[in-house]
């Protein structure tokens, strides 16, 4: 998966702060660069997220590499990501979910709140009834 792309601004002195093109709800600002890439973008990038989510919208994801700066995301942020847009494509509810899950409509609920912390297998498990399934790739820093 590649990284959500952002546009650092700087026209704020001394901070900076940071939109994205493909995830109009995005904003965060930091002290500086390296503050906002390290402590601020992922959490707002996820909170931004949520809300596709929370309005009932397949997440958009990026189909590229950023040509600039990028906020990766974590696998298990991937993951509930990619159970959701399935979710969405095959027009299952959170209900439909917990059905065939066997577990009730809040557990499903919380695989795909993406500020729940969830254990992976069971997002996997999720995505495995929807015929879909984790391909994982590492890469160098």
């Amino acid at each position: 998966m590649h990284a959500y792309p952002i546009d650092i601004h700087t026209d704020v002195d001394p901070s900076v702060w940071a939109s994205s093109p493909l995830v109009p709800p995005f904003n965060c600002a930091g002290d500086d660069v390296a503050d906002l890439l390290n402590n601020e973008a992922e959490d707002a990038m996820i909170a931004a997220l949520s809300i596709y989510v929370d309005q009932g919208k397949k997440v958009p994801v990026p189909d590229r590499a950023p040509d600039g700066a990028g906020v990766y995301l974590p696998a298990l942020t991937m993951a509930k990501i990619a159970l959701w847009n399935a979710m969405c494509d095959q027009g299952v509810t959170r209900s439909n979910l917990a059905q065939q899950l066997g577990i009730s409509a809040a557990a499903a609920g919380r695989l795909v709140d993406l500020l729940h912390h969830s254990k992976l297998e069971n997002v996997e498990r999720a995505l495995n009834v929807l015929g879909r399934r984790i391909l994982l790739d590492v890469a160098v820093a």
